[in-house]
C-alpha cells in the first residue's frame, strides 16, 4: 500500500497523518511512502489508525476475489460459482471487478490459465491436451485457439521453442530503463523537475539522454551539476502527474503539438517535497527511496542523423542517499526490497521477485565490498 506514513523511533509505531495519537517530536519522525517500508524498517502498525488496511472494502473484496481465481482458475469457475465463493452477487461481483481491474474475471481466469499452460508447456513433459485440462480447458481446440490469441504462438510451437522472428521497424526502441526524476536550477533560482527514463550508471558515473531544447539540459549545462532521484513503483502516480508538464515559457509549438503545458512550480504541482542537497545546489526529492546528486562531466549531441535535438549527458555522482528501509545492518541495500519504477515502450512497470540466481553477482560482491 502507498502514500505518507511516520514513525516514532521512540514508540517503535508508524501511523497514517490522519491518526488521532498525540503529535510526536518532529526529531523522533521518521517518513515512509509505503507501509511495506516502515515494516521493513522495524516498526510497529499503529492499533488506533491501522495504516496497513487501507484498502476499501471494496478494493479488498476484489482482491479476494483474484485470490480465489488464482486458487481454483484450473476448475469449472464460472460467474455463478465465483460469487457464491466470494460470498455476492453475479451483477455486483462483475460489476466491481470491472470497475477496479479494468476487465471482466472471465478475462481474467483466462488470462492466468494461459500463463499457467505456458510455464507447463516450457517445463514439463506432458502433451498439450494433458496441459489444457490441467489449468482448465478441457476442449484441445478452444484451448489451442485462445493460447494463440494470447501469446501468438500454438501450444505445439510454444513448447518446442519454434519462436518465430521478423524484421520490423518500431515505432519506439524503449526496452525498458529506470525512471528518474531530475532536479536541477532555472535562472532565477527556482527548482525545476522533470521524469526521464533514458539513464544508466557505471562505476560513479551514469549517462543521461533527452531533449536538447528541454529546460532540464539547458539548466544542467548552465549550472553543471543536478540530483537524479530514483522513483519506486509506488510513485506511478507522482510520475504520471509530472508527464507533459515543461518549466520553458513560451511552450516552444513542438511541445504544444503534443500537449504541453508550462508548469511553473513542479514540485506543487507533483506533490513533492523538496530537501536541501549536501553538495550541489539543485534540491533532492523527498519521497524517492534513492537520491543522488551530480555534477556534469561533459554532454554530447546524440543521433546527429535525426536532427540533433538529442542530448546525452555525462554526470559523476558524488552523493548518494538512501531511505533506511532499503538497507540492512551492513549499510547494503537489499535488493529485494528495491522495485523501482520501469519504462518500458512508454509503459510503466516494476520488478518482481528473484527469478534465478545470478553467478555474476558473487565474484562481483566480493570485489565490491572487499575492496
Amino acid at each position: 500500500m502507498t502514500g505518507s506514513f511516520y514513525s516514532v523511533k521512540t514508540t517503535n509505531i508508524f501511523c497514517r497523518p490522519s491518526c488521532k495519537s498525540r503529535i510526536p517530536n518532529r526529531k523522533n519522525v521518521r517518513l515512509f511512502t509505503t507501509v511495506q517500508h516502515a515494516i521493513q524498517a522495524g516498526f510497529q502498525v499503529c492499533k488506533r489508525c491501522c495504516p496497513d488496511q487501507l484498502q476499501t472494502p471494496q478494493e479488498q473484496w476484489v482482491e479476494e476475489i483474484v485470490q480465489l481465481i488464482h486458487q481454483y482458475f484450473w476448475d469449472d469457475l464460472k460467474l455463478e460459482e465465483l460469487s457464491r465463493l466470494a460470498s455476492g452477487s453475479p451483477f455486483h461481483l462483475q460489476r466491481s471487478f470491472r470497475h477496479m481491474k479494468g476487465y471482466t474475471p472471465a478475462q481474467y481466469v483466462q488470462t492466468v490459465r494461459i500463463r499457467e499452460a505456458e510455464k507447463l508447456l516450457l517445463t514439463t513433459m506432458q502433451s498439450v491436451s494433458q496441459i489444457g485440462m490441467q489449468v482448465g480447458l478441457d476442449n484441445p481446440s478452444y484451448f489451442a485457439t485462445l493460447f494463440k490469441q494470447k501469446t501468438g504462438f500454438t501450444p505445439t510451437a510454444y513448447q518446442r521453442g519454434i519462436f518465430m522472428h521478423q524484421t520490423i521497424q518500431p515505432q519506439i526502441l524503449y526496452f525498458g530503463t529506470p525512471v528518474v526524476i531530475i532536479s536541477t536550477l532555472n535562472p532565477d533560482g527556482t527548482p525545476n523537475i522533470a521524469p526521464i527514463s533514458s539513464i544508466w550508471w557505471m562505476n560513479q558515473s551514469c549517462m543521461i539522454g533527452m531533449s536538447s531544447r528541454s529546460q532540464t539540459i539547458a539548466n544542467l549545462k548552465r549550472e553543471q551539476q543536478c540530483t537524479i532521484n530514483l522513483a519506486s513503483a509506488d510513485l506511478v502516480h507522482v510520475v504520471d502527474r509530472l508527464a507533459l508538464t515543461t518549466g520553458t515559457f513560451p511552450v516552444p509549438e513542438y511541445k504544444q503539438n503534443i500537449g504541453y503545458v508550462y508548469v511553473p512550480d513542479k514540485f506543487k504541482h507533483a506533490g513533492l517535497t523538496p530537501v536541501a542537497s549536501q553538495t550541489v545546489q539543485a534540491p533532492c526529492i523527498q519521497e524517492c527511496p534513492v537520491q543522488m546528486e551530480a555534477v556534469l562531466e561533459q554532454s554530447y549531441v546524440f543521433d546527429q542523423k535525426s536532427g540533433g535535438h538529442l542530448c546525452a549527458a555525462e554526470l559523476n555522482i558524488n552523493r548518494i542517499h538512501i531511505e533506511e528501509a532499503l538497507l540492512n545492518d551492513q549499510q547494503r541495500i537489499v535488493a529485494e526490497r528495491w522495485h523501482p519504477l520501469i519504462m518500458n515502450f512508454c509503459e510503466f512497470f516494476t520488478t518482481g521477485s528473484t527469478i534465478h540466481p545470478s553467478r555474476l553477482a558473487e565474484p562481483f560482491t566480493k570485489q565490491y565490498y572487499n575492496s
